[in-house]
């Protein structure tokens, strides 16, 4: 007998049939999100910046992947309209476990359902993002890198569990020195 899990996908319904409709996106732009209706909506405008500066003959889609935010964050997030003929957007609650996790899951479902050529994903709470973080991220994978992964300068106590756990771990497990491998 197969045991049945609760959730086989992390998209909801609407999510599919939206994504049946696109057929494809060269470029798919995760934003996992909970409780950032503060920041959400800069996010999203500098992402759409970012895609229509450098790569305005390419389809998008821009996908907020959201845990069941109880401020606006999704209200706010749909209020964001690219107005531009290469970008779609999609905002939805994920299913499954509550986290990042699922939230992630469900952007990289929607990415291989697309047959993306690139996938980028953005914290919700970004304040910093500039439009060349687009171009920062994806151009590598245009080029034949498999994974990008960004190095932050910031204050010597930020960070612990990154520089005192986590990179020591993966470079003793796998022999490279990734700063960031965390995110």
């Amino acid at each position: 007998m197969t045991k049945v899990t609760r959730f086989s996908t992390a998209l909801r319904p609407h999510v599919t049939e939206k994504i049946e409709q696109l057929g494809y996106a060269d470029i798919v732009i995760g934003i996992p999100a909970y409780g950032s209706g503060d920041s959400i909506v800069h996010v999203i405008k500098t992402v759409v910046k970012g895609i229509e500066q450098y790569y305005p003959h390419l389809k998008a889609l821009i996908m907020v992947s959201d845990g069941g935010s109880t401020d606006d964050t999704r209200d706010l997030a749909r209020t964001v309209d690219p107005k531009s003929y290469n970008i779609e957007s999609i905002v939805t609650i994920y299913r499954g476990i509550p986290g990042k996790g699922s939230g992630l899951r469900a952007v990289f479902e929607v990415a291989a359902f697309l047959k993306a050529r690139a996938v980028a994903v953005f914290d919700s709470d970004l304040m910093s993002i500039t439009p060349e973080w687009v171009r920062n991220f994806l151009e590598p994978v245009f080029h034949g890198y498999d994974y990008v992964a960004p190095y932050y300068n910031r204050y010597k106590f930020d960070g612990t569990i990154t520089n005192t756990i986590a990179y020591n771990l993966t470079r003793a497990l796998y022999g490279q020195r990734i700063r960031q491998p965390i995110g």
